[in-house]
């Protein structure tokens, strides 16, 4: 009679050659997101954890941190670290609220033209280039490094931040510009009751479909 630990032994080979050319190691996070995925799916009330809008609202939610961590990985590939990430992105967003919204009812700003949100996009985003280049020239030039430029751009920023709201909120956003952050594409699915999709939003899956098909068009070309 075979013994039960031979059987297990024998499995656990026949795995290992299956997954011969997969690395767990540069794997395992993909594997563990799947393994939480399926748990919360078994264990929330009417699996809500995988609905559509739970999905859409964790985009929403967490959008910002996606822009974020994909300048974060161009630094960590360069062997670096930036601590002030969360409070330069405190005083970009400041800096556009005041630009969009041109806050009157502060003292200080009355100055400032009332420009279009769009522009006051393109603003934020020469302010926060501005900034990248002045943290780089400290550890690029004269050689400080990373972790004490980006540590001071810390309390700079979030200090700056402060200044530029006063300690106090700012609005109302033009719809539009609050769109951005709040908008779906295609919402009415126009698109989908085109084509006889009436319950999927059909302008959502074309954009995933391009999205998965250029992810594996670059995976070939590596």
């Amino acid at each position: 009679m075979p013994n039960p630990l031979e059987k297990i032994n024998d499995r656990v080979s026949n795995l290992r050659t299956r997954l011969g050319g997969v690395d767990l190691r540069q794997n395992a996070i993909f594997i563990a997101l799947l393994v939480l995925i399926a748990f919360f799916a078994i264990t929330s009330p009417n699996h809500a954890s995988i609905t559509p809008d739970n999905w859409s609202n964790l985009v929403v939610q967490n959008g910002y941190i996606l822009v974020l961590a994909i300048g974060m990985v161009m630094v960590i590939i360069a062997g670096h670290i930036d601590l002030s990430v969360g409070s330069v992105a405190c005083f970009i967003g400041a800096a556009a609220g005041i630009l969009a919204c041109r806050p009157l009812e502060q003292t200080g700003w009355a100055w400032l033209p009332k420009i279009p949100w769009a522009v006051a996009l393109i603003g934020a985003v020469l302010i926060g280039g501005i900034v990248g280049m002045w943290q780089g020239f400290w550890i690029a030039y004269v050689g400080i490094p990373a972790f004490i430029v980006t540590l001071a751009g810390m309390l700079l920023f979030r200090g700056l931040a402060l200044v530029l709201l006063q300690s106090s909120n700012i609005g109302p956003f033009p719809d539009s510009f609050r769109l951005i952050g709040n908008g779906f594409v295609d919402k009415a699915n126009i698109l989908g009751h085109n084509f006889g999709m009436k319950n999927y939003n059909a302008a959502a899956l074309v954009i995933t479909a391009v999205g998965v098909v250029a992810l594996l068009l670059q995976s070939f070309a590596m």
